[in-house]
């Protein structure tokens, strides 16, 4: 028997990333189906167990690199859209009162 469903769909009902509509499809079909259960079951157990595992520190590259891309898209983005102005750092919109 093909099930609706399948485990990337089961983790994004799951996760409240679907549709409402598509959601309220699937729920029904996977309330009293044990194969179901047992995935979601596992999913909520994976997330626990990711959750208790301490932060890890982002190393300082990385950062550097996510800022200074993060930073790129947002004077790229202020080119483009001269009406909206771009903060002295780039950052975040200009201070209105022009300080």
């Amino acid at each position: 028997m093909r099930r609706p469903w399948s485990v990337q769909l089961l983790a994004e009902l799951q996760a409240g990333a679907l549709d409402e509509d598509t959601a309220a499809r699937l729920r029904p079909q996977v309330r009293d189906d044990p194969a179901a259960g047992e995935v979601l079951t596992a999913l909520e157990t994976t997330r626990a167990q990711l959750a208790e595992l301490p932060a890890l520190p982002v190393p300082a590259d990385v950062r550097d690199r996510v800022a200074s891309a993060l930073g790129a898209e947002v004077r790229t983005a202020a080119a483009e859209r001269p009406d909206r102005q771009v903060g002295a750092d780039g950052t975040g919109p200009a201070d209105p009162s022009g300080g």
